[in-house]
């Protein structure tokens, strides 16, 4: 049985003998159970402040089809269970602008396998400008931490008939790529033309002070603030903080 094939055992021949006749009996067609395969964590995404989408790829079938996927934190603990087949999991009740680390386990009668641990981050709050609220404050390297592809997004409550300037600093870490396209801010909407501005070799593991000047808004609106990055170097992040709206 050693050298069984794993997908399955074609037949066992078992023979009884005495001193009178001896008689021989098939089994055919005996399938074997073997732990699942490992899935392959393929996709994360930041839908919100307090929620993550985990998805993963299915790499059992067959003797070795999983019975469940049960999904973890780094430290072990269990967080939920997903039926057969499904290849994602929504996340919530998390904080935001804070990194979460996870990995899949496909579970079968017959034993385990685990995925990679994968980390990511939840979107910051988006900061809109009002005169009673204060201004952020940058928490240091960490601040927002955006992988380095990312694109997140922020709603800017404006009025027309004032001119409008946006600040907020950026930098990116080494991994990131100095010859990589810079990460930029880019303002859009109903009002204005659309404004962008790109970081510099100074934002390298440093921060840099970037301004959007739009001009003045021809109606009141909710523009949006994009924050866009374009490195997929391994460990590369981009950060942006003390976003300040002003007119």
């Amino acid at each position: 049985m050693s050298n069984a094939n794993k997908d399955a055992i074609d037949r066992i021949i078992i023979e009884i003998v005495n001193a009178d006749a001896s008689n021989t009996f098939y089994l055919d067609n005996l399938f074997a159970r073997w732990a699942p395969d490992a899935p392959t964590i393929n996709r994360v995404t930041s839908l919100s402040p307090d929620s993550i989408q985990w998805g993963w790829t299915d790499n059992s079938s067959g003797v070795d089809q999983e019975d469940e996927f049960r999904v973890y934190s780094s430290t072990g603990g269990l967080l939920a269970t997903r039926t057969a087949d499904t290849t994602f999991w929504i996340e919530t009740g998390l904080k935001r602008n804070k990194e979460y680390s996870r990995y899949i386990q496909a579970y079968n009668t017959a034993g385990s396998s685990n995925s990679a641990t994968i980390t990511w981050r939840t979107k910051p709050g988006a900061f809109q400008s009002k005169s009673a609220q204060g201004q952020p404050t940058r928490t240091g390297p960490n601040a927002f931490g955006f992988v380095g592809d990312a694109v997140w997004e922020w709603d800017v409550p404006v009025k027309s008939g004032s001119a409008l300037t946006i600040t907020a600093y950026i930098r990116y870490n080494s991994e990131y790529g100095g010859s990589t396209t810079k990460p930029k801010l880019t303002l859009s909407g109903v009002g204005i033309s659309p404004t962008s501005i790109s970081a510099t070799s100074s934002a390298e593991d440093a921060w840099e002070l970037l301004t959007l000047n739009p001009g003045t808004p021809s109606q009141n609106s909710i523009l949006t603030l994009r924050a866009e990055g374009f490195s997929t170097n391994t460990g590369a992040r981009f950060y942006i903080d003390d976003i300040n709206i002003s007119q």
